[in-house]
């Protein structure tokens, strides 16, 4: 069990068949999972362990569906409750019925690099983090791949291979605070292929290496962050990461 689970409080396996959580893409597992939520509050704060799930006809995990809570809020993660998301455990954030139902942190999110949110075609934005919670947040949360593409014969990255990481770094910005935050980087390169703005006070953009040294350039693919080797460089085609606020 990782060495945060010391911190104080209790571990709750939102899984265990006391809470009534399915975890099943069909149930709607809102209100039992705000109701552990307040239960652990009440119990003076701890941590809601989300364990991975069995894998669906597609190969990929079965999200938790969690829609509206049966008085039609979203669901709030209070300040005392920590949210671990296990790798392979997805997080769908939709209502059947109402549309996207973004998931609002007052408390801590404790994950790795990894998805932990589901398509965010259909919920753009799955995270609000409120200004009382940490406000970091890792674009592979969202769906982004840091690649590192590189083709041998030519000599050079091969953008064609990308993944576009376009909206997860939208998710990633609408996820922060007013007030900003903290987007980490692994090392990598990260396609984006349309305009992002940066509409926070302050945002800090954390890549790997020591230095961070910025360079513009053109490439055949489209725009990109890359994040290594010692600095950090992004480029554009068309395209542009802006800031206003």
């Amino acid at each position: 069990m990782p060495a945060y689970f010391d911190e104080g409080g209790a571990v709750y396996n939102v899984k265990a068949p006391a809470y009534g959580i399915f975890g099943d893409n069909i149930n709607n597992d809102a209100e039992k999972l705000q109701q552990l939520l307040d239960l652990i509050a009440d119990n003076g704060g701890g941590v809601a362990y989300f364990p991975p799930n069995p894998l669906d006809i597609n190969n990929e995990p079965t999200p938790y569906l969690l829609g509206m809570t049966d008085n039609g809020n979203v669901i709030q993660v209070p300040e005392s409750v920590t949210i671990h998301i296990a790798q392979g455990a997805i997080l769908r954030m939709f209502d059947l019925a109402a549309g996207p139902t973004p998931l609002y942190l007052h408390g801590r999110l404790e994950c790795g690099c990894y998805r932990i949110f589901h398509d965010l075609s259909e919920s753009p934005v799955p995270l609000v983090l409120a200004d009382s919670a940490p406000a970091e947040v890792r674009p592979e949360w969202f769906g982004a791949e840091a690649d590192n593409v590189y083709d041998d014969a030519l000599g050079q990255d091969d953008l064609s291979q990308l993944t576009d990481a376009t909206s997860a770094l939208r998710a990633s910005l609408a996820s922060l605070p007013r007030v900003g935050g903290v987007i980490c980087f692994l090392p990598g390169q990260y396609l984006v292929t349309s305009e992002i703005v940066i509409d926070k006070n302050a945002v800090l953009f954390r890549g790997a290496g020591r230095q961070g040294n910025a360079s513009a350039g053109t490439k055949q693919h489209g725009s990109y962050l890359a994040f290594g080797g010692g600095g950090v460089r992004t480029g554009t085609e068309g395209a542009c990461c802006g800031s206003r606020g």
